[in-house]
């Protein structure tokens, strides 16, 4: 597999991540990117899951017990997780240098959400040293 160049983000799956992360402002949000494809990823769904962090207002860490059942309900189908959501709380829809720390896959899509502003945006981890890349978003069906 390469990295992905872009990201399809259907307009439901983009307002059902925005939702979650106004559910709790204080806190990051966090869940699983369910869809297909290479080159451009065609997110299908979002899967929220818990945010198991120490200090889940300051970082995030996906609860590692929902990507395995994540894993276990798509084995045998077309989909895969393709990467993972999380917002910033009172920050920009960025990359964290925390972020850039814990990046380790460099397939995986972070799409990062600004609850405040409604801004959205998707990365690719080059590396932990060079950071992130950003990957172009358009909306789809």
């Amino acid at each position: 597999m390469s990295a992905p160049l872009r990201v399809i983000l259907p307009d439901e799956v983009r307002l059902r991540i925005l939702a979650h992360a106004r559910q709790n402002p204080a806190a990051e949000c966090c869940g699983l990117l369910i869809g297909t494809g290479e080159e451009a990823v065609h997110i299908a769904s979002a899967e929220a899951a818990e945010n198991v962090a120490a200090d889940p207002a300051a970082r995030f860490e996906i609860n590692p017990q929902r990507q395995f059942d994540v894993l276990r309900r798509l084995r045998g189908t077309a989909q895969r997780i393709i990467g993972h959501y999380h917002s910033h709380p009172g920050g920009p829809a960025a990359p964290s240098a925390h972020d850039r720390a814990m990046a380790h896959d460099p397939e995986a899509v972070w799409l990062i959400v600004a609850p405040e502003t409604a801004d959205v945006a998707a990365f690719i981890c080059t590396d932990q040293t060079q950071g992130f890349r950003p990957l172009l978003i358009s909306a789809g069906p």
